[in-house]
Formats: structure tokens, sequence, C-alpha cells
């Protein structure tokens, strides 16, 4: 089972590189107020996505300021539809896309000290309105998931304060 989860995380490692190239390479254009066309929520048949759709850009959380490739956020869907957890998948993916490596090496969900023993720091929030995003987004696509942003009691941000754990550690930015 370790062996299993080693090569599911080594797979979400080099699927997260392969995003940062494609991000660098094709930078998504600015939305200008003279060819923006308005957010419509589209829904793709059985077992789709309920994502909101700006042209070729997924809005996350239906955010203007958020906004993720189709194709790369219907492949980070299938991949989170495809784990045990669904929806803690999701968001894992999504902060991992919305936010840097150096942004999360320094600070956490919470922005509460996390680390235990005599190595008690305490770091800064991730920023809000990108947790707020993406749990929003979650709740989207499985209604009923229990994701609150920024609460430290939430499953979920805590997974996310365990990739904020694992940069820090890593020294992966």
């Amino acid at each position: 089972m370790a062996d299993l989860e080693a090569v599911q995380e080594k797979n979400d490692e080099s699927f997260a590189y392969i995003v940062q190239l494609i991000k660098t390479r094709f930078p998504a254009a600015p939305a200008t107020t003279a060819t923006a066309k308005p957010a419509t929520p589209t829904h793709h048949g059985d077992g789709g996505s309920r994502a909101i759709i700006d042209g070729n850009h997924v809005l996350v959380g239906g955010s203007e300021n958020y906004k993720i490739l189709v194709g790369i956020y219907q492949g980070l869907l299938l991949r989170a539809k495809r784990d045990r957890d669904p929806p803690r998948k999701l968001a894992l993916l999504l902060t991992t896309n919305l936010f840097s490596n150096e942004e999360l090496a320094t600070a956490n969900a919470t922005g509460k000290s996390l680390e235990g023993g005599a190595r008690r720091v305490a770091y800064p929030q991730l920023h809000l309105d990108k947790l707020s995003v993406v749990c929003q987004q979650v709740k989207l696509e499985f209604p009923g998931s229990n994701v609150r942003a920024g609460d430290g009691s939430c499953e979920i941000m805590q997974a996310i304060n365990g990739i904020c754990r694992k940069r820090r550690v890593n020294n992966n930015y």
C-alpha cells in the first residue's frame, strides 16, 4: 500500500511539473472588458464538470481572478474523481495549481503554528481569496463536501497544510 501511495505521489509531482511548464509556456491572456464574454455555466453530461467556463478557461470558484485552462482542469477533475477522496484530491490539485511553490512553502492554510516540538513557527495564512475559490470549486463539483477555507478543523485544510509542510521540508521551490 505504501508503494502505491509513493507512486501516486510521484505521479502527482510529475503532473504538477507538467502543468507548471504549460503555464509558463502558454500564459493565460488577461480578459479585457471589450472582448470578455460573460461566464456561462456549462455541464458536460453524465459525470462531467459543473465548472463555469469563460472561453477556454475554467473560472475557479466562479471567480474572474483565478482561471485554469479547460484541458488542465478536466485532467485535474478526472484525477480527483479516481481518488478515494475526490473532494480532498481536487482541493489539493487546485491548491498546487493556484499557489506557487514558494507561497506554499512560506505559509499554511490556517495561519497558525503547526510544527511541533521546539520548532514551533507561526506561518502566515495562504491568500484567503484563493483558498475560498478552491473551496467554492470543490463544493460546486462535489455538493455536500465539507470544506471551509482557513478552518483548521477541516480535513481538507489539514491536507493543504500537509502540502505546505512538504514544500518547506523538501525546499521544493
